[in-house]
């Protein structure tokens, strides 16, 4: 009877490892993903600076559909943008991108 409680248990915690790990590999696959849109966007962003002079003042004006969660700024003359997307559990952490150090960053929100 012990034996088979043990086995149990066991049983339970390896699914919970699992499911645990399975959560991981999805949020880095969304993360990575979400990140290979952006820098597609980001070229864009930079294409369109060339031709006109300046960013654009919303991303509807480029025509491009983006992710809900996505935002998007522009400063007042048009010459840097920031990107930015929460992410992780209840949306803890804000990943952003800004133009004028042409890095990513990630802030905890809490």
């Amino acid at each position: 009877m012990a034996v088979k409680r043990k086995n149990r248990l066991l049983l339970i915690l390896m699914a919970c490892l699992i499911i645990v790990a399975v959560g991981f590999v999805i949020g880095f696959t969304k993360r990575t993903s979400k990140q290979e849109t952006l820098s597609r966007l980001i070229s864009q962003l930079e294409s369109f600076k060339v031709r006109h002079g300046a960013y654009p003042s919303d991303l509807e004006n480029m025509g491009i559909g983006v992710d809900e969660g996505v935002y998007y700024s522009v400063d007042s003359t048009g010459q840097a943008f920031n990107l930015a997307y929460a992410e992780g559990v209840m949306n803890a952490n804000t990943v952003s991108y800004s133009s004028r150090t042409r890095k990513w960053e990630k802030r905890f929100n809490y």
